[in-house]
């Protein structure tokens, strides 16, 4: 075996990815969202340093903590560097809005996000779970043209050069 094939990749979240934002414009907006973050997360912090946990803060907090969480959990089911393992799509999603909905249902507890009553949690249970799968209906529809396409593709290229 040759030095070359035996070179590590890493692997998990700290795997490198291999599509990096397409325009500037992407690449500002991610940079833009991840220093707003940390100005949030600090400033947030150091109110909780001076005067205390408050409903605000609380909500800040939990807000930015549920983000990237969100963050984090979209690399760890949908970055095939990260689980290793060959799940189908459509064993990603549910597994993703499963382990979402538990990380924001308890900053939603934690900063308060709700009032204690019945209602609005079922009205939050039921909200999330239909935008899930809004977004899964669309998300779905696109990867199967992408495909659909990519098959094309292939099916032109092996043609012109059998």
């Amino acid at each position: 075996m040759n030095p070359i094939d035996r070179k590590r990749t890493r692997h998990g979240l700290l795997a490198p990815t291999d599509t990096p934002p397409e325009t500037a414009l992407v690449r500002g907006l991610l940079t833009g969202s991840a220093i707003t973050v940390a100005m949030l997360l600090v400033s947030t912090l150091m109110g909780i340093a001076a005067i205390g946990m408050t409903e605000g803060l609380a909500i800040s907090l939990s807000s930015i903590v549920a983000g990237i969480a969100g963050g984090i959990l979209q690399q760890v089911w949908f970055n095939p560097s990260v689980l290793r393992a060959r799940l189908p799509y459509t064993s990603r999603i549910p597994l993703f809005g499963i382990t979402y909905f538990a990380v924001i249902a308890t900053c939603a507890r934690m900063g308060s996000w709700l009032p204690p009553t019945p209602e609005a949690w079922v009205t939050f249970i039921a909200s999330y779970f239909a935008i899930l799968a809004v977004l899964t209906a669309a998300f779905s529809y696109k990867y199967r043209k992408q495909v659909k396409a990519y098959a094309e593709y292939l099916a032109e290229y092996r043609k012109r050069h059998q």
